[in-house]
């Protein structure tokens, strides 16, 4: 398991989203600038 998410800022964040899910997790390589799946969403923070 791990944690993903991103806050560029105090006032902004990414994060899971309700019906994300199931869903597939990807990230974009900077080698080859193809995306990839690496994991399966599951739950994000709730505020």
């Amino acid at each position: 398991m791990f944690c993903a998410g991103f806050k560029p800022d105090d006032q902004q964040s990414g994060d899971a989203c309700e019906g994300d899910s199931g869903g597939p997790f990807v990230m974009k390589s900077p080698e080859d600038n193809r995306w990839y799946q690496v994991g399966i969403v599951s739950w994000g923070r709730r505020l």
